[in-house]
């Protein structure tokens, strides 16, 4: 790996060094007391923070915000309520009739922001049930669904639920659930599971709980992804911009100012969640652009910045 030499920038003339020598202990102590990386510099960025991702497995994690009926599907017993929104309402279904099935309820949105340079390698459901009275619960339909359409298998398990809150797992972090996915499939707002379940008894009535956590874990979803290219390999055009995190800052600063442009500013954390969206715009007037982050976000995150004019370029930076 490059030792990592400091070259003249607005943020950095006070310590330059010639292009082929390497930092001194003590100029690697002031730097890093300064708090100051610029991602444009690659041999500064590599020296101190370069960790590669590329071919590693990493995870996204997230519940649903959407529950919904589909009443248009096989089935007569019915979830209720039909939107259940908070965490302490369980998603709770009564049948009153021998081996009744109930209808899928849908749960989507899960708010997914998977990089799209990612391979797919896995999807993961743990979902929570508790059955109130018998154990004459089994779960019938446990599908993938995308625009409200099943995709692949039925990972259904076929056994009966129990009476205390435990939670159950489908999938695994190199199952595909026999379909090809896509970080678009899984980003979109109705990519989700389809439930269903079925009364298998003798008895007149029966209650389950499903979903909420005065009975139980909520249903969550975890994606596992690799991703395509190293983000350390990755560097911003600087025929463009710079781009610094200095004391829980980001600093933006145009090369080239005769040309009004506008960019989009993007920072992830570690699982893929979106935590800042700007859009900035430089002219000859504002040749730089400062983004404040929040006092909680420290750690590793994945800026992403890119225009109309130039392919969008993401690179791993630390927040302290």
């Amino acid at each position: 790996m490059d030792k990592g030499v400091i070259r003249k920038s607005n943020l950095t003339k006070e310590y330059e060094a010639d292009a082929e020598k390497p930092m001194s202990k003590q100029q690697l102590k002031t730097v890093k007391k300064m708090k100051t990386i610029t991602i444009i510099l690659i041999g500064v960025l590599q020296l101190i923070y370069s960790v590669s991702v590329k071919g590693q497995v990493l995870t996204a994690t997230s519940v649903p915000t959407s529950y919904v009926n589909c009443y248009t599907c096989v089935g007569t017993a019915t979830w209720t309520p039909n939107f259940a929104v908070t965490y302490t309402i369980p998603l709770v279904l009564n049948t009153y009739s021998i081996n009744e099935l109930s209808k899928p309820i849908y749960l989507t949105n899960y708010n997914f922001n998977i990089p799209s340079n990612s391979i797919i390698q896995g999807v993961e459901l743990t979902l929570g049930t508790y059955t109130a009275n018998y154990y004459f619960y089994k779960d019938s339909t446990v599908n993938l669904i995308y625009n409200n359409t099943a995709i692949g298998l039925n990972k259904a398990l076929n056994s009966n639920f129990t009476f205390s809150p435990n939670p159950r797992f489908y999938g695994s972090s190199t199952d595909l659930w026999g379909t090809t996915l896509t970080a678009t499939t899984i980003n979109s707002p109705s990519f989700g599971v389809a439930v269903a379940v079925k009364y298998n008894s003798t008895q007149t009535s029966d209650a389950m709980a499903m979903a909420g956590t005065t009975y139980t874990t909520f249903p969550s979803l975890k994606i596992f992804y690799s991703l395509t290219t190293d983000v350390n390999a990755i560097s911003i055009d600087t025929k463009e911009i710079d781009a610094y995190c200095s004391e829980s800052k980001i600093i933006l600063r145009l090369k080239n100012t005769n040309v009004k442009q506008s960019y989009n500013v993007r920072l992830y954390d570690a699982i893929g969640k979106l935590v800042l969206d700007e859009k900035i715009i430089y002219d000859n007037n504002h040749s730089e652009y400062i983004i404040d982050l929040k006092k909680d976000i420290k750690g590793i995150y994945y800026l992403n910045i890119n225009n109309d004019a130039f392919i969008s370029k993401t690179k791993k930076i630390f927040v302290d």
